[in-house]
């Protein structure tokens, strides 16, 4: 739930917009629920809402509900967005603009909030600007070693450009209290399955090996890692387990061992994983 988000009407227009606007600005978005450039606009504005962090209030008045307040304010057409600083409308616009207008306007009224250099990495990491990501964490880890946040993105970064064995290598660095987190049982998964296939032949020589030889547990073993590599999880994961139920021992239980690395890959709420893991438990009993 977005803190900085707020539903108002007739009740509560004058304490959360008029008087809560001495003290912080609020944007309030006149709406209607069969506006369509309405709903084209409110993600964008609770987005923003969220990313300026309390620099400013979205206040949301559904206007079929609360029609006498918009007649009084002025609304004369849907979407309306009024800026209200210090009990005032400073500004306002009417219709869907798009998000590098409505930033625009909001800046002009609105100090946007100072990233921290972390937070800065994690935008580089989302539009995969890896480099200067790892460039950014590296800077932040040489002022602070043991900011363990920055060097867990690092690794995060590292891992998504490819450098597993690095990324891998950071986790096993981190506190205790990391050991579960999604981002390093992810790493380590992806790191041990790279270990387990480092030599193996590609995925069309080992498909070409088990089709050769199904019965052979090893042909079956590493078609199914590279088969994980290549992103054919259905039928990695039922490969392995059908090794979990008549090659257990092989490679000292290697079958099952390379399931939950795949479970930690994907994470627990993928659904292959919960059907995955449940599958396997019945195949251990």
């Amino acid at each position: 739930m977005n803190p900085f988000v707020v539903d108002v009407g007739d009740d509560d227009f004058e304490s959360v917009v008029m008087q809560g606007s001495q003290t912080q600005p609020v944007l309030v978005d006149f709406w209607a629920d069969w506006c369509a450039p309405c709903k084209q606009i409110a993600p964008i504005l609770e987005s923003l809402a969220e990313e300026y962090k309390g620099a400013f209030i979205l206040a949301k008045v559904d206007t079929e509900a609360h029609q006498m307040l918009a007649s009084q304010v002025g609304v004369r057409s849907l979407p309306t967005v009024l800026l209200v600083v210090n009990g005032q409308v400073a500004d306002h616009f009417m219709g869907a603009l798009p998000e590098g207008e409505i930033r625009a306007f909001l800046n002009k009224h609105v100090q946007a909030p100072t990233l921290s250099p972390l937070e800065v990495a994690r935008e580089q990491i989302d539009a995969n600007d890896l480099d200067a990501a790892i460039a950014t964490l590296n800077a932040i880890v040489e002022q602070d070693s043991e900011n363990h946040e920055a060097f867990l993105e690092m690794a995060a970064a590292l891992n998504l450009r490819g450098d597993n064995d690095d990324a891998a290598a950071i986790i096993e660095r981190l506190p205790a209290d990391y050991v579960n987190h999604p981002t390093a049982m992810r790493i380590k998964a992806q790191a041990a399955l790279h270990a387990l296939i480092d030599d193996a032949p590609d995925l069309a020589t080992c498909q070409a090996q088990f089709e050769a030889n199904p019965s052979d547990p090893e042909n079956s073993y590493l078609l199914a890692a590279r088969e994980a590599q290549a992103g054919q999880l259905d039928s990695a994961i039922e490969r392995l387990l059908a090794m979990v139920m008549h090659h257990r021992d092989h490679r000292d239980d290697g079958a099952r061992k390379m399931l939950i690395q795949l479970f930690d890959l994907l994470g627990k709420d993928h659904p292959n994983v919960r059907a995955g893991r449940r599958r396997l438990a019945m195949a251990l009993n």
